[in-house]
């Protein structure tokens, strides 16, 4: 059996997933940054339903939690979920934009932050996109061990190094890098296209 397609405006996945989020324990605040990111994946030509709920059923089975620990190194900053368990792309992706955005108002020279263990983590690169970070580069290591990086660029939009338009499968959590691209040495990342 086959079930019709539900095609939703932005105003209304907004809404849905917001409430979702809100519904399932997510503080307000960020089911909205959620609902936004939702946007961002809907307007790059993907179903978010997929993701968001399978973040939404890690938190809801206690597999992740929105709880954060940061530590701060020389270069890099390191988020970690609290309890040992695994962190909510939720919290990772509102965490790294206040993150980014602090660095922006108060340099300190951080070149990358590095989320640990988490559970979705093309929903931290939506948050990104869905803030306009341009200029942070994401990677995680896929199940099949391929390298996944994203590029956020100007206005939201983004460059991926895998082919095709089926972002790799994450079975487990993984540990997200987010590099400020401004630190990087090379005009442009040739494993992008």
């Amino acid at each position: 059996m086959s079930s019709a397609e539900l095609y939703l405006s932005f105003n209304e996945i907004m809404f849905y997933f917001t409430r979702a989020a809100a519904g399932g324990g997510v503080p307000f605040g960020l089911a909205e940054d959620f609902g936004h990111a939702a946007i961002w994946i809907a307007a790059s030509g993907f179903d978010p339903s997929g993701m968001t709920a399978s973040a939404l059923k890690e938190l809801e089975s206690g597999q992740s939690c929105l709880k954060a620990t940061l530590t701060e190194g020389k270069k890099e900053i390191l988020l970690t979920a609290k309890s040992g368990k695994k962190l909510s792309a939720i919290q990772a992706g509102a965490a790294v934009c206040d993150l980014i955005s602090a660095q922006t108002k108060n340099p300190k020279n951080m070149k990358s932050i590095i989320a640990k263990k988490v559970d979705c983590p093309f929903l931290v690169c939506a948050a990104l996109g869905a803030a306009n970070y341009d200029g942070c580069e994401l990677s995680w290591p896929a199940t099949d061990d391929t390298p996944c990086r994203v590029l956020i660029c100007e206005g939201g939009s983004w460059k991926s190094s895998w082919k095709g338009r089926k972002i790799p499968e994450v079975i487990d959590s993984v540990d997200v890098k987010i590099i400020l691209v401004s630190y990087l040495h090379l005009t442009f990342l040739p494993y992008l296209k």
